[in-house]
């Protein structure tokens, strides 16, 4: 209780202060062609990296050539990372030339045109840039990172469960058969449906075609995420998150990979389309709803519009607020830190998340009675190389969703990086530079934990000491959490409806 009250004391003290934030480096990290909208280029692996010789009248492309990287966790395998290089002259006359992945021969879909591809890896930190010196003041409002929403898809007939694809995304659209096949690296998707589309993307579930007399490549059911970035940020969003994912699968301990906790990752290409830059990303699709969904019975756009005494004592039939016991309470958060925690200490060698909130986890209930629910990780385009933001913190955005930020993040959005730099307090600057995945899944716990507790109401009246001195305690802490996430969705709501 101390905790909390100290913490809502620092959150009102930060509020009363402008809004300066710091003028963050910027850097080209991809390189597409430039000025040649009909250019398609690819990303292979790295045994398929290859640049095709120079021809007369074809454009060429030349590679990155980039060093080691200090930042790779001690005796992990290279990075599976690489840059679409520039096209440096474009073929004034174009010739039917063979398809790339991405391309189809459907008219109007991807057109064969004069095309060139090179792949090269490039070590995880090449790809970040370095901070400015000092920061410069903005405007007051500070532009976040947003992703669009995700929603569940319509329920399964045969398993009666509802189906959450691994991206935020928005409310289903109807099946569009007439959707062309998608050449990913050699690998053919028929996209079955659209599952939902957002500001820069769209996902579909789909289905790898087999080869004549083989076998499907993947028995579990697939999604494609295509999204269609329009800076660079959001491109270097998009080609991390595809990493992060190779890796998870490459270093999660096998009894962990085969839960389902997070998107297995399948295969991914970056293409250009009239001038546009898109990134395809193949992965696994996880069952279950969204966490918050499952705890409030609404959806992401009421939560950023109900009222606190409606979210905290309304009637929300269709969620599941305040229908546990003590014990039955505590019984679910502590399967969500157990199934999770070896996740995040996977993934903290590797990446920090920065979005974990309710709405980006999924909770499947079971008919088990020794794990009767289980939980999944989703949407890992927020992420951060976590070797490389322990020096870039001071030049990089901040992100996130406000409910879960920790207090040196709303240090760091208000007053700019010198405030953690100067702060008497070592700590905050410590926890913004390695605890920022700790503190939100904290929040986290408490949010479930409250959320699904009937009250203090379910111990009674006790004369017995212990009984009274738990109830007392518990009533106490049920209370600060009550302040303290009035507060944050107050934040949450403001960001969503003024920014």
């Amino acid at each position: 209780p101390a905790n909390f009250s100290q913490g809502l004391r620092e959150i009102a003290m930060l509020q009363a202060k402008s809004y300066p934030s710091p003028q963050y480096a910027q850097a080209p990290r991809v390189y597409i062609p430039a000025g040649h909208p009909n250019h398609v280029v690819s990303w292979h692996g790295p045994g398929q990296a290859m640049a095709p010789a120079p021809a007369m009248m074809q454009p060429v492309a030349s590679p990155v050539k980039t060093g080691a990287s200090p930042t790779s966790p001690a005796g992990s395998p290279q990075p599976h990372r690489y840059v679409i290089t520039k096209v440096q002259a474009a073929a004034p006359v174009a010739q039917p030339q063979p398809l790339l992945p991405g391309q189809s021969p459907v008219p109007g879909v991807y057109s064969p045109v004069s095309q060139a591809t090179y792949a090269s890896p490039v070590a995880p930190r090449a790809l970040w840039s370095q901070p400015t010196a000092a920061p410069q003041k903005q405007r007051k409002s500070v532009a976040m990172p947003t992703m669009p929403s995700h929603s569940p898809s319509p329920p399964s007939s045969q398993s009666g469960k509802r189906v959450v694809v691994q991206s935020p995304i928005s409310p289903a659209a109807k099946p569009r058969p007439e959707h062309a096949p998608v050449n990913m690296n050699g690998r053919v998707f028929d996209r079955i449906k659209e599952l939902g589309s957002g500001s820069f993307g769209v996902v579909w579930e789909v289905e790898e075609q087999k080869k004549s007399g083989a076998s499907p490549k993947s028995e579990h059911k697939l999604a494609l995420k295509k999204s269609t970035p329009a800076k660079k940020e959001l491109m270097e969003a998009c080609l991390l998150e595809a990493e992060v994912l190779q890796q998870l699968a490459r270093e999660l301990p096998p009894e962990v990979a085969q839960r389902n906790v997070v998107p297995r990752y399948v295969t991914h290409c970056v293409v250009s389309v009239n001038g546009k830059t898109q990134v395809l990303l193949a992965m696994s699709k996880l069952d279950g709803v969204p966490l918050d969904q499952w705890l409030y019975g609404i959806d992401e756009q009421e939560l950023k519009v109900i009222s606190m005494p409606d979210l905290l004592d309304g009637p929300l039939p269709k969620g599941q607020r305040s229908t546990r016991s003590l014990d039955s309470a505590s019984s679910v958060v502590t399967v969500l830190m157990k199934q999770m925690s070896p996740v995040f200490a996977t993934l903290q060698k590797i990446a920090f998340h920065r979005d974990i909130s309710a709405h980006n986890f999924l909770i499947e209930e079971c008919e088990d009675a020794a794990v009767p629910v289980k939980f999944a990780v989703l949407d890992f385009g927020l992420a951060v190389r976590s070797g490389g933001w322990k020096q870039e913190w001071r030049g990089r955005n901040i992100a996130g969703d406000p409910r879960y930020f920790a207090p040196s993040a709303w240090m760091q959005l208000t007053h700019g990086y010198r405030y953690l730099e100067n702060n008497p307090k070592a700590y905050w600057q410590q926890q913004y530079a390695n605890r920022l995945d700790h503190y939100a899944f904290g929040v986290l716990i408490c949010e479930v934990f409250f959320a699904l507790w009937q009250g203090p109401e379910e111990l009674g009246v006790s004369q017995e000491a212990d009984v009274a001195e738990w109830r007392k305690a518990l009533e106490t802490a049920r209370t600060a959490w009550r302040r303290y996430w009035t507060t944050c969705v107050g934040l949450f709501q403001r960001f969503h409806s003024t920014g």
